[in-house]
């Protein structure tokens, strides 16, 4: 039964990646190389791991990147929790955040400070344009930030994939010198956080910069665990390579096309007050064919079993 359940896991996963990815891919074209890249190491070879062994690397590490799924708030919780450790060890750290563009440095300053609300902030940023994820990810980093005076870099630009990884990595590179002793957390796109990415042209402008890469719930990562009956969370696939499992992966792909299908043309769309207006809670088909098609999944176990006998 359990062999089946977990069967009926990865059809609603592959059937969610599937549209998730075909969504992506019309706009992205250029990300298959990197979701590649991914996909290759979430493939490799890993050990378990802990909290205690991640958290260890963290500290002696001067540059964490953190891969951000843009869409789900998951990841943005747990850099939250790799911040307050690093807070409650009384280490300093800069944020290289990819979300804003690093002509807005000025304005990123002014928040920080204190001198602009919120809402002014993302109307200078001009944030529902250029990022149009959901803020809500990303508040409450903001808000940690401002409360304990933590510097924020913007590593945003316009360009190639590539290119953009170069402007980063030098920005990053910068902020180390300016900002001598303290950590760099780097809150990035997962499929540039890959060690030959990012990390990678990093390494070119400071070759003795020790860098740890979190990524965070990779699909094959989560298989592993769930065929190995597994309890664990935390894997290692190198001193510089983490993967931290805290969600089902088919929820991240949910999140994404939800946010195509509601929130990429309008940011500030309030999935509360849409409820509360309409009393519908199913926002298009794509969700009632999955909850079908987990449901006749179901029905077809139960016949086979026999367990509708029981």
């Amino acid at each position: 039964m359990k062999f089946q359940i977990n069967e009926i896991r990865k059809e609603i996963f592959q059937r969610l990646r599937r549209e998730a990815r075909s969504l992506e891919e019309e706009i992205h074209a250029g990300l298959n190389n990197y979701a590649l890249a991914q996909r290759e190491l979430a493939k490799s070879t890993f050990e378990l791991s802990s909290d205690q062994e991640l958290l260890d690397q963290v500290s002696v590490s001067d540059v964490i990147f953190l891969g951000d799924f843009h869409t789900f708030d998951q990841n943005a919780r747990n850099a939250l929790r790799i911040m307050r450790h690093l807070q409650d060890k009384n280490q300093k750290y800069v944020l290289c955040l990819e979300m804003i563009d690093s002509d807005h440095q000025l304005y990123i300053d002014t928040y920080i400070a204190g001198q602009l609300t919120q809402l002014e902030f993302l109307e200078l940023i001009n944030y529902t344009e250029s990022w149009r994820f959901p803020w809500s990810n990303y508040k409450e980093i903001f808000d940690l930030a401002r409360e304990n005076e933590i510097p924020i870099i913007g590593l945003n630009t316009q360009g190639s994939l590539e290119q953009r990884d170069k402007f980063s990595a030098k920005k990053i590179f910068e902020t180390m010198k300016s900002f001598h002793g303290l950590k760099s957390i780097v809150i990035y796109g997962e499929y540039h956080i890959v060690k030959d990415k990012l990390p990678a042209q990093l390494k070119k402008l400071n070759p003795r910069a020790k860098t740890l890469s979190i990524h965070q719930n990779l699909d094959e990562v989560y298989f592993k665990l769930l065929n190995e009956n597994s309890k664990d969370y935390i894997v290692k696939f190198n001193a510089e390579e983490f993967c931290i499992s805290s969600s089902p992966p088919w929820l991240k792909y949910e999140s994404l096309i939800y946010w195509y299908n509601n929130l990429i043309e309008d940011p500030e769309f309030d999935i509360h007050n849409y409820i509360i207006e309409t009393g519908k809670k199913l926002l298009d088909q794509d969700t009632q064919d999955s909850f079908f098609a987990m449901v006749t999944q179901l029905n077809r176990i139960i016949a086979t079993t026999g367990l509708s006998q029981s």
